[in-house]
């Protein structure tokens, strides 16, 4: 059990550290690690599977290690276009705030959840966090608004329930000589579908024929996909899926 908190925390790391102030890094060591992950515990246990997450109550949160909101979402598309389980700490999905701050208490990391339904919820004792660079908005406000976080979230876990081999799949590695461009062969009950990312902030166009794509199926981010016979051109901080 040790171990398997341990490796969540360096998912954690790896996707932290590519898409906190420099979404334009190489996405090859996050690729990498996640297959060779999966082959390690799998090897160790075939039921065994990967626990990625963002942050949890140990830690400071990870809207506010993101410069910009689409960074917040390509994030989310790294970990929960993901092979295993991931756990989403309450709050994430709306970008709500909080750090242990000059006062170091965890108090900070756990607070009252805002859900904008007049509760009565109120904050740990001991939480000091400045109500001034908390979010303004709500669970509530954010179902409202068919571009908000939640809602991006929303999409995300439905695209993942649609295409089981993401959560079931064995990984593959898929690296290419475009330092923000890849992703994943993922096979799964005998097919294949690819899952490609571009975390970088210009679109990148590559030729698939060596994988033998016949269809996009789908794509979420910031931008768009498209797919000429099998060369995909995949808009910035957008993730596809291909058959």
């Amino acid at each position: 059990m040790r171990n398997n908190i341990k490796n969540s925390y360096r998912i954690n790391f790896v996707v932290k550290k590519f898409y906190s102030y420099r979404v334009f890094c190489s996405i090859r060591k996050y690729i990498n690690y996640v297959s060779a992950f999966q082959k390690k515990v799998t090897e160790k246990n075939p039921d065994g599977m990967v626990m990625g997450f963002l942050s949890n109550h140990d830690m400071d949160r990870i809207a506010g290690a993101f410069i910009l909101d689409s960074n917040m979402r390509m994030a989310a598309n790294l970990y929960l276009l993901a092979p295993g389980s991931p756990v989403i700490y309450y709050g994430e999905e709306i970008g709500m705030r909080g750090s242990r701050g000059s006062e170091m208490t965890d108090a900070n990391r756990r607070l009252a959840m805002l859900w904008g339904d007049e509760d009565f919820i109120r904050d740990p004792v001991g939480a000091t966090y400045p109500a001034d660079k908390q979010i303004d908005s709500t669970v509530a406000s954010q179902l409202d608004d068919e571009n908000s976080l939640l809602r991006y979230y929303c999409q995300l876990l439905t695209l993942r329930h649609t295409y089981p081999a993401i959560a079931r799949g064995t990984y593959t590695s898929i690296v290419t000589k475009e330092k923000t461009f890849g992703g994943f062969s993922i096979d799964y009950a005998g097919e294949t579908i690819l899952l490609l990312h571009n975390n970088g902030t210009a679109a990148v166009t590559y030729d698939l024929k060596v994988y033998g794509v016949s269809a996009l199926c789908d794509y979420i981010g910031m931008s768009d996909a498209v797919l000429e016979g099998s060369v995909l051109t995949l808009g910035p901080q957008t993730s596809a899926i291909l058959e």
